[in-house]
């Protein structure tokens, strides 16, 4: 048994997914502290932790990591996924397994070159743009300020952390990001990982970690992979962004049933509008038709008002989901995932199929018509073809 730690729901799902394609029996576990367990039978099992921290301050994320620290005893963890782009907690997410000697050193190699993302002569690239001149520059919660990698994770914390060049040899304490604009220049940071190296990034070093394991086994599967899963009938977003907007515009043109609740409508519930919302996409859902809820803006700051307008948007589409069992639901973004799998109480999930880069089908259940499936990708990803709505895949033009 193999342990991940992911600071958020879709990254959790998005590092289950590569592990997936390569053989193993992987789970994703979201709640307070879920502690996985070895089940009886499996040896080729990795299991994904959703600490759910991205979006706390950086104190209380960690003092989480620090619990966990604790809690997990002596078990080794195979990787800490942390955003692509640096965004959330990273240093303080980081500090616990070095503080207590677990670890010597930290290499995060979070860029994704497989996606154009890349760190090279010191500047982080989107498709070739530097970060701060890319939407991420908007991004609500963690604006790209700089496109310097070291402005980025300093961000989080003042630890000292070193930028190290393809090539350059990983020194043996501290933390240290390693810069690639390759696949190649991710296979060898891989190779500098020893016992003594807490492994963080992104989906691409742990593709490039896992393909180095001398028991590995089996070779990356195309895509799409898994098993027949029935299709998406509930589509959630809980993003603002001009992207999901273009998203759902191109469903509703598909002769899916499009509603929206105004996020400064959220802000008190249960309102008379969102009743009414929830009955209509219920009536069409009973209809054997395919429905979408998003938030509509205007955009609304400030970290309380914020989360009651999630708990209140994943109180609606609660209310639809627990109308309609079972159902395959389709989830944008992080935050909005985790809060909706906490409010159902679904805490553990497997993945039963893969459609494309951090696109991930999960399962609810243990099987049979019964199951709910729950998927998801990072709001930045593209949609691959066959995903979601369109015969066409969505791509993100930063």
């Amino acid at each position: 048994m193999a342990i991940i730690l992911a600071d958020d729901l879709t990254g959790a799902a998005e590092v289950a997914a590569v592990a997936f394609c390569r053989g193993w029996v992987a789970y994703v576990h979201h709640g307070p502290m879920v502690i996985p367990r070895r089940i009886d039978g499996e040896t080729d099992s990795i299991h994904v932790i959703n600490t759910d921290t991205r979006l706390l301050k950086p104190s209380a994320a960690e003092a989480c990591l620090m619990t966990l620290e604790r809690q997990l005893g002596g078990s080794p963890i195979l990787f800490k996924k942390i955003d692509s782009l640096f965004r959330g907690q990273v240093l303080p997410e980081i500090r616990p397994f070095l503080a207590h000697g677990r670890y010597q050193k930290a290499l995060l190699v979070p860029q994704n070159p497989s996606m154009g993302r890349t760190i090279q002569a010191g500047i982080y690239r989107v498709a070739g743009r530097p970060l701060d001149e890319t939407e991420f520059s908007r991004d609500p919660a963690f604006p790209a300020s700089s496109g310097s990698p070291l402005d980025l994770v300093e961000r989080s914390g003042t630890d000292s952390v070193g930028l190290l060049e393809a090539r350059d040899i990983l020194p043996r304490k501290g933390i240290f990001i390693g810069e690639a604009d390759t696949m190649e220049a991710m296979a060898y940071w891989a190779g500098q990982v020893d016992g003594d190296t807490l492994a963080v990034g992104g989906s691409d070093f742990l593709e490039a970690l896992l393909d180095r394991q001398p028991d590995r086994i089996a070779e990356p599967s195309s895509m799409p992979h898994g098993k027949a899963v029935p299709p998406i009938r509930f589509y959630v977003s809980g993003s603002t962004t001009e992207f999901t907007h273009q998203v759902f515009s191109t469903m509703a043109g598909e002769g899916i049933q499009v509603d929206g609740l105004p996020a400064d409508r959220l802000l008190n519930s249960p309102s008379t509008e969102q009743l009414k919302t929830v009955g209509r996409l219920s009536n069409h859902l009973a209809k054997g038709e395919s429905v979408a809820l998003r938030i509509l803006p205007p955009r609304i700051s400030g970290h309380k008002q914020s989360a009651a307008i999630l708990n209140h948007f994943t109180q609606a589409a609660t209310a639809i989901i627990r109308a309609h069992p079972p159902l395959h639901v389709y989830v944008e973004g992080g935050a909005t995932a985790a809060s909706l799998l906490g409010t159902l109480g679904w805490t553990t999930l497997s993945v039963a199929k893969v459609w494309g880069k951090g696109a991930v089908t999960l399962e609810v259940g243990k099987g049979g018509s019964e199951s709910y499936f729950v998927s998801m990708k990072p709001s930045s990803f593209p949609w691959p073809p066959g995903f979601g709505p369109s015969s066409k895949p969505f791509a993100l033009h930063s």
